[in-house]
This record gives structure tokens, sequence and C-alpha cells, in this order.
């Protein structure tokens, strides 16, 4: 199933839900007070948003693949795409981005609910990604 979607909608919803992710690590020094839950899902979304707007910039008439799963999504990308995301992924941390995907593919969804059962998530690196994927979506805006 495909839906339709706009590709500066997409990233200015992308860059609005990293942006509040952003806000929310620096206004909980240490994630205290509760805002772990709402970091992680603007912090995924974000994910989730720039990586189709990479589909979309890509697509021949606009409609891409559904879903939330963040390593599903990334192997969807052009070959190129995902060399340059991960080039600038690694000038910001020294983790394997396919480990780093298996572990937070999940986390839009699992996240949303954490209060039901114990999550876990890696702070830095799904910010990492997150940057990383906007800059280079930041290109794509230019070029578009």
């Amino acid at each position: 199933m495909s839906e339709h979607l706009d590709l500066s909608v997409c990233i200015n919803e992308a860059d609005s839900f990293l942006w509040v992710a952003r806000k929310i690590e620096e206004d909980f020094d240490g994630f205290l007070c509760g805002g772990m839950y709402p970091f992680t899902v603007n912090a995924a979304f974000a994910c989730e948003l720039y990586m189709k707007a990479i589909l979309i910039h890509n697509s021949t008439d606009g409609t891409i693949a559904r879903g939330h799963k963040l390593d599903e999504l990334f192997d969807f990308l052009p070959k190129d795409a995902q060399n340059q995301v991960e080039t600038r992924f690694n000038k910001k941390l020294k983790h394997d981005l396919h480990l780093l995907l298996a572990e937070i593919s999940t986390a839009f969804v699992e996240w949303r609910y954490a209060f039901e059962r114990g999550v876990k998530i890696n702070v830095t690196g799904i910010l990492a990604f997150a940057t990383a994927l906007q800059e280079y979506v930041d290109i794509l805006r230019e070029t578009k």
C-alpha cells in the first residue's frame, strides 16, 4: 500500500518533530521528569519523516510505502542516500548504523506505549541518526 505525500510538508514536519526532540533533550537535563517518552517518539518520527522525504524526492509519482520501521525505511532508500547518511552519522558517532537501526527500528511505536512495559533507547544514536538525515535532506531541499 502506498500514500501520496508532499515533499516540502514532509520535510517541514520532520524538522518540527526533531526540533521538539532537541528542545526536550535541552530542557530535561538528563531526561528527568518524564521527558524520555516524548523525546523518543518525536526523534523517531522525525527519522521516519526524513526517510520518507528522501523516498518522495526519488519517487516518480510522489508515492511511497507506508510504515514506521526505521530499518526497513532505510533499506528502501537509494544506496547513494544510504551511504551519504551513514557517512554523516559516522562523523557524529562511532557506532555501527545498522546495529543502531535494529535497536531503534520500532521506537516510534514502542515508546508511544512505553508506560505499559520497559523499553530502552540509544539517545545519542537516535539523535545522531536524525541529525544525519536532516543534513542529507537539507541538500535535497536546495535541489528541488
